[in-house]
């Protein structure tokens, strides 16, 4: 295959593999976070369903409660000389049509007992189920949510607009298996008046006549299940939008990587057979590499930030995680976005560095603000471990001459390998002041490092940073305490005029 086509078959499938792997990451962060969320709104409606449940149970029994207590309350004033000290024998039967009102009601019956143990006399009083169903006439959720009362039998004793003990709620097993929920709601089907499943919450009536005489109601509150799911489905074609978006740029940034890596792969290939034949011009083109390979890493990295503004979107755009697992789980989808790009970043400057291409944004800058603002972002975690944080640095201003983020950049990074060593004891940062320079160390109680050794990426990067800066870099291990990184930088001296910087 010749260089042209092979240089084009490399960009396609690189840009089909990152497009591809952009929709599979996206595809299995929208499942997680749709199932996620899905679950924290069943659950959050459910939990807001069985208060209301309850609330109105309780308003049913109290109506009874009051109702019968009224009823001895003017019994026992019809009979108080014949009461004298005695009591009340209350009981309530099962509900029954009036015949003469044509109105299904509580039976009580209330006996006066004198204190010898003798009735008195007795009274029958009706409880219409129009008096105590108020709560329940009264209440509506959204387009389809309703209360209902319902009979140990399954049988409705009231809901709006149906008859009551005419219709049952539904089939006597459903209502077992319903009451028999750990949560107090669930999802129902073959519900009086809906045609699909709906979405149950339910509470016992427990007042003090109708345990007494073991009578056993449900107050139930239900509506249509697609009600519950109709705001994260109301989000679902932006997060469509949003995947299609994110695969555009990986299509775009795989072309972009591919031409450039194939393009430098090439002339490597070619370079390389020109320098077996002793070709001058072939050797500084194989030295560009390191260059073109830094390019490519850059401009893939800078996708990155594109990929991962579009999952937070995703999130944004969708209810709060109810718990701290599904937030974990959310986050961790964002954090490996995050490693990701440290990682592109890190090898691109590594590769800047090999090929003499780091570059520094000179300025005037004060070398205590820096350290402080890079105490801040790690003291969460250090404080989060429990770790003793000791801070002494400087009270007043020492300026150096040094590109802010790059030193920024070192500090973050020995930062992080003494956060991350260290499980118990102590970090101590120290800044003092010397005659031409000054000195930053950071002693840890960690697991410590190898003395003299470049270790990892972050103190390569951060010993070719300082060293740019015409500082000096150096770690070692401090004996039964952990480790100690230190570097040194000149102090900023203005260029008087007539003098060279």
């Amino acid at each position: 295959m010749d260089r042209p086509k092979r240089e084009t078959s490399v960009t396609a499938r690189m840009a089909a593999f990152l497009c591809a792997a952009t929709i599979i990451f996206f595809s299995i962060s929208a499942a997680i976070n749709y199932f996620s969320v899905s679950e924290f709104l069943r659950n959050s409606a459910g939990e807001d369903q069985n208060r209301m449940a309850r609330l109105i149970a309780s308003s049913v029994a109290d109506k009874i409660d009051r109702k019968i207590e009224l009823a001895e309350a003017q019994s026992f004033g019809q009979a108080n000389a014949a009461m004298q000290a005695g009591s009340f024998d209350t009981s309530v039967g099962d509900i029954e049509l009036d015949e003469k009102t044509d109105k299904w009601s509580l039976p009580v019956s209330i006996t006066l007992i004198d204190k010898e143990g003798k009735a008195v006399s007795s009274q029958k009083t009706p409880i219409y189920i129009d008096d105590m169903s108020g709560p329940i006439k009264d209440f509506k959720l959204g387009r389809t949510g309703h209360a209902a009362l319902v009979d140990d039998r399954a049988y409705l004793v009231y809901a709006p607009g149906a008859k009551p003990f005419v219709n049952k709620f539904c089939s006597y097993n459903e209502l077992q298996k319903t009451i028999d929920a750990d949560k107090g709601w669930i999802l129902m089907d073959g519900v009086y008046g809906h045609k699909g499943p709906v979405f149950a919450s339910f509470s016992p009536v427990e007042g003090l006549y109708l345990s007494k005489n073991k009578i056993k109601w449900w107050l139930f509150v239900v509506s249509d299940a697609d009600m519950i799911a109709k705001p994260l489905n109301a989000v679902m074609p932006r997060v469509l939008a949003i995947g299609v978006i994110l695969a555009i740029i990986a299509i775009f940034a795989g072309i972009i990587l591919g031409k450039t890596a194939t393009k430098s792969v090439s002339k490597l290939l070619t370079d390389m057979d020109k320098i077996s034949g002793k070709n001058k011009e072939a050797e500084e083109r194989v030295m560009r590499f390191g260059d073109d390979i830094a390019l490519a890493l850059t401009q893939t990295s800078g996708m990155i930030p594109n990929i991962k503004h579009g999952l937070k979107a995703i999130v944004e755009m969708m209810p709060a995680p109810a718990n701290e697992k599904q937030k974990d789980a959310v986050n961790t989808e964002n954090s490996n976005i995050d490693i990701l790009a440290k990682e592109l970043d890190d090898i691109s400057d590594m590769a800047r560095i090999e090929a003499g291409k780091l570059e520094l944004n000179m300025q005037k800058a004060d070398i205590k603000d820096i350290i402080r603002s890079s105490i801040f972002i790690f003291e969460p975690k250090i404080r989060g471990k429990g770790l003793d944080l000791k801070i002494n640095i400087l009270k007043t201003s020492v300026f150096v001459n040094a590109d802010v983020n790059r030193i920024k950049q070192v500090l973050l990074s020995l930062l992080g390998n003494s956060v991350k060593s260290t499980d118990t004891g102590s970090i101590e940062i120290l800044l003092k002041e010397l005659p031409e320079d000054v000195e930053f160390s950071i002693t840890d109680t960690g697991i410590g490092v190898l003395p003299g050794k470049v270790i990892d990426a972050g103190l390569y990067i951060s010993k070719a940073i300082i060293d740019k800066h015409n500082g000096k870099f150096w770690f070692e291990n401090i004996s039964g305490r952990g480790s100690r990184y230190s570097f040194r930088l000149p102090k900023y001296k203005p260029v008087i005029a007539g003098q060279s910087a």
